[in-house]
């Protein structure tokens, strides 16, 4: 996917670096009470990361070993998101822009997206991001699907900031967004 992005770095996209809320009609249990993170979205597609739902936590050891890459001496569990139904052996991270290697793409202030395995090591080793979150699958949406769900009320878009995303509480995310939404009415 290619989405179109301004010299900033940031996208003109309305959905690109949105917060999508899946509304309580939403009963498919992939995305039933999901906050998703859109990272891409053109006239191929939309891409992006289920946030809120936490999977358990891993070696960082084990880690480094399915993605292929040497062991360190330094050793951590790392929390581990759904990031959504498709491609589920695959890793992503979204992560503060005080760490920018040249694989990862900054997608609004503040949040930078990668798959690159190198940056799960500089996390590890703790030279990495300050804020990151891992999530290993992602959800994805084919030319214009979004676009109809968002028409027929399943989603809700909201704007995103590094406290909703890299929350400490993200199985709270759901609920906190659909009652800011109530006592906005």
């Amino acid at each position: 996917m290619c989405a179109r992005f301004s010299s900033a770095g940031e996208s003109s996209d309305p959905y690109i670096g949105k917060l999508l809320v899946a509304q309580p009609q939403v009963h498919d249990p992939r995305f039933a009470k999901s906050v998703v993170f859109v990272v891409a979205h053109d006239s191929t597609g939309t891409m992006g990361l289920v946030i809120n739902k936490v999977m358990g936590e891993i070696d960082s050891q084990q880690v480094l070993e399915s993605l292929g890459l040497e062991p360190t001496k330094q050793q951590m569990d790392l929390e581990l998101r759904f990031g959504g139904p498709v491609e589920l052996e695959r890793g992503f991270v979204l992560h503060s822009v005080d760490f920018l290697p040249e694989s990862s793409r900054r997608v609004v202030s503040g949040i930078a997206f990668t798959a690159d395995a190198e940056t799960m090591r500089a996390i590890i080793e703790k030279r990495g991001p300050k804020r990151y979150l891992i999530a290993f699958g992602y959800a994805g949406w084919s030319e214009g699907q979004l676009e109809n769900e968002v028409k027929r009320g399943d989603w809700r878009i909201l704007p995103s900031d590094q406290s909703k995303v890299f929350t400490d509480a993200p199985a709270q995310l759901w609920d906190d967004l659909m009652k800011d939404r109530i006592m906005r009415m």
